[in-house]
């Protein structure tokens, strides 16, 4: 069964329902207690369902009765699914076209229900009568690998029942919302700051957004100190703005409350980043100074561009493309590592020497990253394509130093593979 992970608000990430159109319905399973009715990370399950099911392509949701006679993707009340296995059960079921009859999900615990899909036509929905009839559709085999958070989650089917249990819940949710494969401070400092920050915010009605924009504005404020010579505020600010720029997301996805304006926090990442060297160089004041600043940045752009580019041609991301990238990751050049190894030299008020050690570490890290760059991507190639795999083969430099003692000694040297061309007519057009 596919990978699916629409935890991120990127269009990509969310499954295409295929050309049938459903709406969903929360319906309560009358067999078991009743659905717990207080709050889970700060908003009701029903809630969180609402909002899976919006985010799956549903036309409309529904509580209660079957708004329409079908197709209907049917969700138990007071259940908490990972979205991943929402989006894997509805992937499955549209595929299979279920015209002949109802399906019912087998949740990773092994239980049958939870999740169902009603055809056109089908009768008010039953969970009891569904059990009984419906094709099963097995979740256990949903991989818990999340390309997004670069880790392995656990799949969430919970059914809270009272207080005690919604916490554990939220605390599952919070656990669920961390990324992996990050840098030591953002690994082992940053995380127990924002997991109480999160907790602190669910009930009330900040939002993502609003945190995303604190962090931009104290990060604009930080370089504005550096500016001005109170390189001190600017780097305690720095140091702070770290943890506060995670918890935005593990706001947004414990509490499934995204927005579109989420991938401009990137931009404003860069912006805030790219200002703070400049505002270092300007209070340094020399001309040495600025010439590291435009290295450090030109560096972290460079390597921002393979990023992108391998995640646009993969469809992975390279600081989680293999074990070197994903232990590299904890001490590879970032904001975070860049700005906590700042503060040693400004312990002993050595901030030249400061800024020449990071753009040391810049330039070491861009081409550290510049080679595994090429590593995975020749792996990428030859795992895609035979034509790419023949002419990596054909043009390693063992086999063209091989090929060349051949010609010396009259042998046949060796063509690199191509792929071949479509035939063209006169005018030079296939």
């Amino acid at each position: 069964m596919a990978l699916h992970d629409p935890q991120t608000a990127r269009r990509e990430s969310v499954p295409n329902p295929g050309p049938t159109a459903f709406c969903a319905l929360i319906h309560p399973d009358q067999t078991l207690p009743a659905p717990f009715a207080g709050r889970v990370a700060g908003i009701t399950i029903a809630q969180r369902q609402r909002r899976q099911l919006l985010r799956l392509g549903a036309e409309s949701v529904h509580e209660g009765e079957n708004p329409r006679r079908g197709p209907v993707l049917l969700i138990e009340a007071g259940l908490i699914a990972d979205e991943r296995l929402l989006a894997a059960f509805l992937t499955e079921v549209q595929s299979r076209s279920w015209s002949r009859g109802p399906a019912v999900a087998v949740g990773p615990d092994g239980t049958t229900g939870g999740l169902a899909w009603l055809p056109a036509g089908h009768a008010a929905p039953d969970w009891a009568q569904i059990r009984r009839e419906a094709e099963p559709v097995d979740l256990s085999g949903v991989d818990t690998y999340s390309p997004e958070r670069r880790r392995r989650v656990p799949l969430l089917w919970q059914r809270p029942e009272d207080a005690a249990s919604a916490r554990k819940a939220a605390s599952a949710l919070l656990a669920a919302a961390q990324k992996g494969c990050l840098d030591w401070p953002a690994r082992f400092v940053h995380p127990p700051i924002e997991n109480a920050a999160v907790r602190l915010l669910w009930p009330t009605p900040f939002t993502p957004n609003m945190i995303s924009v604190l962090a931009f504005l104290l990060g604009l404020y930080a370089a504005w100190c550096f500016a001005t010579g109170a390189l001190w505020t600017g780097l305690l600010i720095a140091l702070a703005v770290g943890p506060i720029d995670g918890i935005d997301g593990k706001l947004a996805r414990s509490r499934m409350e995204f927005s579109p304006w989420g991938d401009l926090e990137h931009v404003g990442d860069k912006i805030v980043e790219y200002a703070w060297f400049a505002g270092l160089a300007a209070a340094l004041g020399t001309g040495t100074a600025w010439a590291l600043a435009a290295l450090i940045v030109c560096t972290a752009l460079a390597e921002a561009l393979l990023g992108e580019f391998y995640r646009r041609v993969t469809g992975a991301q390279l600081d989680d493309a293999g074990r070197f990238e994903r232990a590299y990751r904890l001490v590879s050049g970032r904001r975070n590592t860049f700005f906590w190894s700042l503060l040693s030299f400004a312990w002993f008020d050595a901030w030249n020497a400061g800024l020449v050690a990071i753009a040391v570490y810049a330039a070491v890290n861009f081409f550290i990253m510049l080679w595994r760059f090429f590593v995975r991507l020749a792996e990428y190639g030859r795992a895609h394509s035979a034509a790419i795999a023949a002419n990596l083969d054909a043009t390693a430099y063992g086999k063209v130093f091989e090929d060349h003692g051949q010609q010396e000694s009259g042998g046949e040297a060796a063509t690199v593979a191509r792929p071949a061309l479509p035939p063209t007519n006169s005018l030079g057009a296939p």
